[in-house]
């Protein structure tokens, strides 16, 4: 099977904390949860760190060579992050909370501020073992520091405080021995930020009344000196500004020292642009009513990124052009529903809207493979998303309540939502409207779940409230055609049956734990029940259509179903595997061995919590794996189909600041009443002077909160902070798992052990994972042997080292001819390598653009080892003799190769269709340019007919065409399908 491994973190609100520009300025550093989010403007794609910190990321600094990047939570920790290899360093835990952190402009120290001390760290480095030893320490403040900011001399440290002080600090004492630390303390209220203005011998500050003040280093008596702070002097006052207009008070202040440019946000969700030094105001913009959380602002001083935690948004603004360089905002109270597009890669072909990749080509909205998923929210929105980019390219709001279940239509061509508003409405992704909307004949009916049969003709949605029926539409009409009722509590999940012999059978579950198999087509109206042993949450059919049905009950086992024979044929007891997660108001912890003492075992679920379950079942693409999980755990369970045994666990996140995560109790936050710290009302603290919107958010949270709400504007203040997983999704190619919670959607892809191309933040992100890593398998010895002409060591050694940019070269390096020696070279195990590299290469957006050279490669393969891919795909053992590739048997074995060719041959198709409506467009230039190309052999042309002479012009243009359409048919033979369409046999007999 496919090992899978954090992808990214799609719906998921901005929820406070520092945003950062890197040095370059062509990406924005967002937190999101304990991860870091990756916006790369350029290239139009957005991804998320896999790295954790321990809480919640709050402070971040990265250097100006973009190379490491440190992450401060909420609670004390710092993780240093490799930003250049997307891995961990070290790790280590603060003193005091870090409220501020900056790097120097040379990058070799960096200033932290946490509460009322300042400190100086080395940047780490190899010889440190990575470790930021300490160099300078200020404890100067009063109260927290609020921001610093280095001069560009790096020998200044300027930091506001919530104390209303401004202070410069010396990096070097014994340097500057006649600049001592200097106070600067005129400001009535806090300080929000102070910036060097171009030296080190200017400076404004501004604090949270909107007054701005700008102070100047003199020396006494006007002497001249170089440097100005050789000589004595003092800081003067030399302007008073008042910038506040109108806009509530000041929250955020960011400075560009290249261009003077100061950007200002404040608590009415208004930000305001400055030019310095004369304070004129240049420009003024509205991103709703929430106060601004965080701003930044290019080096360059052209963008100007600015977030609100309150509504989850987001903005890039240019103020030169007065244009949005990006707007997101993700689902603001978490996520309900996901689903990916069955067929993403036929709405390229119908016009969606099309994005640009890193390397400048096109790629379509809906994508190959599973590109484009649609998520539900509990803001009662319905939004479809990018997975290649990371965007949301269409947000739906016609719902007036959470969206409960979405689910596309077979064809692919609409999305159908049901809400707890009592309608069921269906969007139209081609003019991306809603085209039709779904009612019962009861308005007090809520919907709760919603399936499509495989034609796409009806829609059948669950209601609960008042009555338990299941409601059938449909799709052309949207006419209501029947209500099925026999439930005796509400409905929790729908399913048709796949199989082609049973169009219209339905079945139906809810909490009375009773299956009903219905046959919607069936005049008779026939249906049959089934019994449970409790209450069933979530049904789903087997693709491969052997009516098997997996039905997961309130008792954490999941039964499967045949409703042919109306039988439990296998079943799965969950309960040790889900391990859910504590909530902070629980006294115990949740682990499997609660309540147990050593030796004492009295069945084979003593101390396992029976309270827990599995919420959400789906099957892979393929039928072979079973993916399971649990509302209030963070785990996604994968079981085998064939022997129902557990074969990978996904952990979702590990931030202990989220409840339902840890298993533990965390006997720091408990308090000496035992009480968590969360139960507590701190309204009153000193983070109020600190942080602004967090103190208006609080006052909002307490004034609009109700009794028993859970979730919304109306729900308590901790609630924001649990994790809740309400659905699980499978791409139909099978690399890709998604997960729907409360903190957005956990994508999973597919681990193929090399580096994830279609991942890349441009190439920063390169992960180096070798299958075999010995003294032989190195780059200069690889590179050498292609120099030398020994293509086939080349290429074997270049896939033990399993790095892409190798065997790029390795793979262009092998002349045509010799194509078939190499592959016939390559051993079984090295097999998923070479096929899995090829599929990176072919990717539309991504890969290398030698889609030729790929398709031959393609090809020699089906030829020379198709019978040993048949012995793979069954489960045959490869049997190595040498000792160096033993270890890859197992993980060849391991692998599911029908995936791996699955997402092959919708690579082909994508490649096939593009270059098949070029040249067919083209096909008149190209003759022109095969006539003008060809040497002139008058002679000969003439002895030939005509007919002769069109065939010798178009075969340069079909000979790419003619190679894609080889190798999809032989791919289709591999993983069991037939090309029998009409269109395929003309352009055969063309051909």
């Amino acid at each position: 099977m496919l090992s899978y491994r954090f992808s990214n973190l799609l719906g998921s609100a901005y929820k406070g904390g520092t945003i950062r520009f890197t040095p370059d300025g062509n990406a924005v550093l967002a937190p999101v949860g304990n991860r870091v989010g990756v916006i790369d403007l350029v290239s139009n794609r957005s991804l998320t760190l896999e790295p954790e910190a321990v809480h919640t990321v709050k402070v971040m600094a990265i250097n100006p060579a973009a190379t490491l990047l440190f992450l401060f939570d909420d609670s004390g920790h710092c993780c240093i992050v490799n930003f250049a290899r997307n891995n961990v360093l070290s790790r280590f835990r603060c003193k005091e909370r870090v409220y501020c952190a900056q790097f120097s402009p040379d990058g070799a120290y960096i200033a932290v501020g946490m509460g009322k001390i300042l400190q100086i760290w080395a940047a780490p480095t190899v010889e440190s073992e990575w470790v930021a030893a300490r160099r300078l320490h200020w404890a100067s403040h009063l109260d927290t520091i609020t921001d610093l900011q280095w001069s560009p001399c790096c020998q200044f440290i300027v930091t506001s405080g919530s104390d209303c002080q401004v202070r410069v600090h010396p990096t070097d004492a014994e340097g500057q021995e006649g600049f001592a630390p200097a106070v600067l303390s005129t400001h009535k209220a806090a300080v929000r930020g102070a910036f060097f203005d171009g030296g080190a011998t200017r400076v404004f500050s501004i604090d949270g009344r909107s007054v701005l003040l700008t102070w100047e280093w003199k020396a006494d008596g006007g002497v001249v000196a170089d440097p100005p702070w050789s000589v004595p002097g003092a800081w003067e006052r030399t302007g008073f500004y008042q910038v506040k207009e109108g806009h509530g008070r000041l929250t955020k202040a960011a400075y560009s020292v290249k261009s003077r440019i100061a950007a200002f946000g404040f608590s009415s969700g208004v930000f305001a642009i400055y030019l310095m030094p004369g304070v004129e105001a240049l420009h003024k913009l509205s991103i709703g009513a929430d106060p601004i959380d965080s701003i930044a602002i290019t080096p360059s001083g052209d963008w100007i990124c600015a977030g609100a935690a309150d509504s989850g948004q987001i903005a890039v603004w240019e103020w030169q052009s007065e244009t949005y360089v990006l707007k997101q905002q993700g689902h603001h109270a978490g996520v309900n529903a996901v689903c990916f597009s069955p067929a993403g890669g036929a709405l390229g072909a119908q016009g969606s809207k099309a994005l640009t990749t890193s390397d400048g080509q096109q790629a379509s909205a809906g994508g190959a493979g599973g590109q484009l998923m649609c998520t539900g929210g509990q803001d009662g929105k319905v939004k479809l998303w990018n997975t290649l980019s990371g965007f949301c390219f269409v947000t739906f709001a016609d719902h007036s309540a959470p969206v409960s279940a979405v689910e596309f239509t077979p064809q692919a061509n609409a999305v159908v939502s049901a809400s707890l508003d009592g309608t069921v409405r269906a969007f139209d992704l081609l003019r991306y409207r809603n085209f039709r909307t779904f009612v019962g004949p009861d308005s007090a009916v809520q919907f709760g779940s919603v399936a499509v049969d495989p034609g796409g003709e009806i829609v059948a949605a669950g209601g609960r409230g008042s009555t338990f029926s299941v409601f059938i539409w449909s799709m052309q009409t949207g006419k209501l055609l029947d209500v099925l009722v026999g439930h005796e509590s509400s409905p929790t999940s729908l399913a048709f049956n796949p199989h082609p012999s049973k169009p219209g059978q339905l079945v139906t579950a809810a909490l009375d734990g009773v299956l009903k198999v219905w046959d919607v087509f069936s005049r008779t109206g026939n249906m049959e029940t089934l019994h449970s042993s409790a209450a069933v949450l979530s049904v789903a059919f087997d693709p491969r259509g052997t009516h098997d049905l997996a039905a997961s009950t309130l008792a954490g086992q999941v039964y499967i179903w045949n409703t042919e024979s109306s039988a439990i044929v296998n079943s799965i007891d969950g309960l040790r595997d889900i391990q859910s997660g504590r909530h902070f108001k629980g006294k115990t912890s949740t682990t499997n061995k609660k309540g147990l003492a050593k030796g004492h075992n009295l069945g084979p679920n003593s101390g396992v919590n029976q309270n827990q379950h599995f919420s959400s079942v789906t099957y892979t693409a393929t039928g072979h794996f079973l993916v399971c999980s649990s509302r209030n755990s963070p785990h996604i369970c994968l079981y085998t189909t064939s022997g129902f045994l557990l074969a990978h666990k996904l952990v979702l996140t590990r931030n202990r600041s989220l409840t339902g995560v840890s298993m533990l109790v965390p006997f720091r936050e408990i308090t000496e009443l035992g009480v968590h710290k969360k139960e507590i009302d701190a309204s009153d603290s000193e983070m109020d002077a600190f942080d602004e919107c967090a103190d208006i958010r609080r006052r909002n949270v307490q004034k609009n909160r109700l009794p028993g709400v859970v979730a919304g504007d109306a729900a308590e203040a901790y609630s924001e902070e649990e994790l809740h997983v309400f659905d699980v999704a499978c791409s139909m190619d099978g690399r890709s798992i998604s997960a729907a919670s409360s903190q957005g959607v956990f994508v999973f892809a597919a681990d193929s052990g090399g580096q994830g191309v279609g991942q890349l933040y441009g190439t920063a992100l390169e992960r180096f994972m070798p299958r075999v890593l010995t003294k032989n398998v190195t780059v200069p010895a690889i590179l050498a042997c292609a120099r030398e002409g020994r293509h086939a060591k080349a290429m074997i050694l270049a896939l033990a080292l399993n790095n892409y940019d190798v065997l790029l070269r390795v793979q262009r390096s092998v002349p045509l001819g010799e194509i078939a020696g190499v592959v016939r070279a390559v051993a079984a195990p090295l097999l998923p390598g070479l096929l899995q590299f090829l599929a990176a290469g072919l990717h539309p957006a991504t890969g290398s653009g030698e889609v030729g050279r790929h398709v031959r490669w393609l090809v020699q393969i089906l030829e020379h080892h198709v019978g040993t891919i048949n012995d793979m795909c069954n489960g045959t053992v490869v049997s190595t003799p040498e000792s160096a590739l033993s270890s890859l048997s197992s993980a060849s074995k391991s692998l599911d190769l029908r995936t791996v060719f699955l997402h092959l041959l919708s690579q082909l198709q994508e490649h096939h269709k593009v270059l098949g409506a070029m040249f067919t467009r083209n096909i008149y230039t190209l003759k022109y340019v095969g006539r003008s190309g060809c040497p002139p052999q008058q002679e000969a042309l003439e002895a030939e007919p005509a007919a002769a002479e069109e065939e010798t012009a178009e075969k340069p243009a079909k000979k790419r065409r003619t190679d894609a359409i080889a190798a999809v048919e032989a791919v289709e033979e591999v993983v069991g399908k037939k090309a029998t369409t009409k269109k395929k046999k003309k352009k055969r007999q063309s051909g």
